[in-house]
């Protein structure tokens, strides 16, 4: 891990859910698409009329929250906005388990606030028994997640609710796939089960130093697309280490050919970071192919910054991503210098430092960046 990596992974600022257990990671979902919808199980309902079952021809959205979780605060505006869309037809209700984070005056300051139109309503979880009917269930308990009841009482979908809008049109028009919906999670449930083992196998590798074995890992997750590796952030880390790996076993031009695949795969190519890291990686042994690199991430940073967040979510996510982004320029500011292109370091450098924190805790901190930057500006010509 880069030390700007070591930066970014110390600024989660809210605890994490509940983590499934080796057995649940090792075993395959109990609720899929088409399987009749679990029962809710309510201590108590904070904000709308109780719902004591789900009715024929309803649709209902679970979306599983918690105060302290800002993601799930960001994307609620967007659900309240389908719940008044679509107020006839479709019933939302905002699930939360209270924990010592996330006790019942949280969860009322946070309605009461204003601080997110959040309307619909809200039921604190049964010990936990909600939770487990569906996200245990279907092995992925990050939040926010919403879960989709058809007319007909049956799980539809499951995701994260920015994705949810489309799938509710499709289930409320009578479009919706369901027997292609469940082939797609059974896919994505084999997979996760498959990288979840194989985040296992990398991390006996590094602590007995086998780096072929950390390979050998690294590849057969990248065999997967990204969006399907579960239980190791980030999700395309089978790329940035198979590069590590075989840069480190003197196969400098198979890590070249395995970036170059890397920056034409989804979730690879589109993420600044993750390309940032690649040429990283590189620019000590192959400092034009580094430069490649770093010229996509700055042109994917460059292409997100253009573009107008639409709604609170949105921004949410374009202000998420400023640090990842100022992380990615800090990066090929460097490459920059060692290209002696040092007009162009300086203007990344400045752009990183102005959205990096004034923290000593991330290294490098910004005293660090000050100096990188000087030294910068000290080989500009006059």
């Amino acid at each position: 891990m880069t030390a700007v990596a070591c930066a970014l992974a110390a600024c989660a600022s809210y605890p994490p859910p509940r983590m499934l257990t080796p057995a649940e990671q090792s075993s395959p979902a109990t609720l899929l698409p088409g399987d009749p919808a679990p029962p809710l199980a309510v201590l108590g309902w904070v904000q709308g009329q109780p719902i004591e079952s789900f009715q024929p021809g309803m649709v209902y959205v679970l979306d599983f929250w918690a105060s302290w979780c800002g993601p799930c605060l960001a994307i609620m505006p967007e659900i309240d906005r389908l719940q008044r869309r679509h107020a006839d037809r479709v019933v939302f209700i905002g699930v939360t388990n209270l924990d010592e984070n996330n006790q019942e005056h949280d969860i009322r300051r946070v309605l009461d606030e204003g601080t997110s139109d959040i309307h619909f309503r809200i039921a604190i979880d049964d010990a936990g028994r909600t939770t487990g009917f569906y996200p245990i269930a279907v092995r992925d308990t990050a939040i926010p997640r919403s879960f989709l009841v058809d007319q007909e009482g049956r799980l539809a979908w499951w995701g994260h609710p920015a994705d949810l809008a489309p799938v509710l049109e499709a289930v409320l028009s009578g479009m919706w796939d369901l027997a292609a919906a469940r082939l797609e999670q059974q896919a994505r449930d084999a997979a996760a089960i498959r990288t979840r083992a194989l985040v296992q196998d990398y991390i006996t590798a590094v602590r007995s130093k086998n780096v072929e074995a950390e390979l050998a890992a690294a590849q057969q997750a990248a065999a997967f697309p990204v969006g399907y590796c579960k239980g190791f952030s980030p999700d395309y880390w089978g790329w940035t280490v198979q590069a590590s790996c075989l840069i480190r076993l003197g196969r400098i031009e198979d890590a070249k050919a395995v970036a170059a695949a890397a920056a034409q795969t989804p979730g690879v190519a589109d993420d600044a970071y993750a390309l940032a890291q690649l040429a990283e990686s590189l620019k000590p042994l192959a400092l034009d192919e580094a430069a490649r690199l770093a010229d996509q991430a700055i042109a994917v940073v460059q292409n997100a910054q253009a573009r107008t967040p639409q709604g609170e979510w949105e921004q949410f996510l374009a202000d998420g991503e400023q640090r990842r982004y100022a992380a990615a320029h800090i990066i090929a500011a460097d490459i920059r210098a060692a290209q002696q292109r040092f007009a162009e370091a300086v203007e990344l450098l400045t752009s990183a430092i102005d959205e990096w924190p004034d923290d000593d805790r991330f290294v490098p901190n910004k005293k660090q960046l000050d100096e990188r930057l000087n030294r910068y500006k000290l080989q500009l010509t006059p």
